[in-house]
C-alpha cells in the first residue's frame, strides 16, 4: 500500500511522490496513463492510500555501475494485464520487471539492474493501458 504525498502534473504526463506504507520508502513514480488511454489512474488524490504495482524501467546488467541495484527474485510468473513480469524485492520494497528482458538472468535468485525510472503499472484494479494490449 502506498500513500500519495504529492502529484506533479505536466502537459502530458505526471509524477507522483508515494510513500510505501510497509517500508517507509518515499520515491517518485512516473505516470503516463492519461496520455495513452481514457482508462487511467488520474483518480489518485493526495493523502489517500492505494494498492500499487511499480515497474522498474531499465535494463539488467552483468557489469554493475554505481546506479545498479540488486533485485531478489520473489516470483517468476506474475501476470499484470496480459504481460508477464517478475516480482522482485529491492531492500524492503517490492517491484516488477518485464520478464521478457530477464530470460538469461532468471537462473539465479537475484540479478543486478540499472533502472532509469519507476512507473506505475497498476493502481487498485486499474491496469496501465499498455499492459492490456498486445504490442
Amino acid at each position: 500500500m502506498y500513500k500519495v504525498i504529492e502529484i506533479n502534473e505536466a502537459v502530458a504526463t505526471r509524477t507522483i511522490k508515494l510513500q510505501n506504507i510497509d517500508s517507509g520508502t518515499i520515491d517518485i513514480y512516473f505516470d503516463d496513463s492519461e496520455l495513452v488511454s481514457n482508462i487511467n489512474i488520474n483518480f489518485m488524490k493526495a493523502e489517500q492510500i492505494y494498492d500499487c504495482k511499480i515497474l522498474l524501467f531499465g535494463e539488467p546488467t552483468r557489469n554493475p555501475t554505481s546506479n545498479s541495484i540488486c533485485c531478489q527474485v520473489l516470483d517468476k510468473e506474475i501476470m499484470i494485464g496480459i504481460k508477464e513480469f517478475v516480482k522482485v524485492r529491492v531492500n524492503k520494497d517490492i517491484y516488477y520487471v518485464s520478464k521478457k528482458q530477464l530470460a538469461e538472468y532468471l537462473a539465479n535468485d537475484s540479478f543486478m539492474f540499472d533502472y532509469t525510472r519507476k512507473d506505475l503499472l497498476q493502481v487498485e484494479a486499474i491496469v496501465h493501458y499498455f499492459l492490456t494490449i498486445d504490442i
